[in-house]
C-alpha cells in the first residue's frame, strides 16, 4: 500500500495522473497544459476512496485507477456543464 505522500514523491506516478486530469478537465485536451503538481494532488483528494484506494494498492500511474479517475471526473465535468445550462 502507498500513502498519498509516497504517491506524489514519485515524480513518474504523478506525473502519470497529471496527464489523465489534463484530458479530463481540459476542454481541448489535444493541448498540453502544465498543471502544477499541488493541483494534481488536489484532484486526487477529490476521488472517492474506492478510486483512491486502487492508486494507494497499484500506484497512480496504474490503469485501472486512472481509467476510473477519468471517468469520474468526466462525469464531473459534464455535470457541472449540465447544470449551468
Amino acid at each position: 500500500m502507498y500513502t498519498e505522500q509516497e504517491l506524489f514523491d514519485d515524480p513518474n506516478e504523478w506525473k502519470s495522473f497529471h496527464d489523465t486530469c489534463v484530458g479530463a478537465l481540459s476542454p481541448d485536451p489535444t493541448a498540453y497544459a502544465e498543471i502544477p503538481k499541488e493541483t494534481v494532488q488536489g484532484c486526487f483528494q477529490h476521488l472517492p476512496n474506492h478510486i483512491k484506494n486502487i492508486a494507494h494498492s497499484w500506484g497512480l500511474s496504474d490503469t485501472v485507477f486512472r481509467d476510473s479517475a477519468y471517468e469520474w471526473m468526466q462525469k464531473q465535468v459534464a455535470r457541472e456543464v449540465n447544470d449551468e445550462a
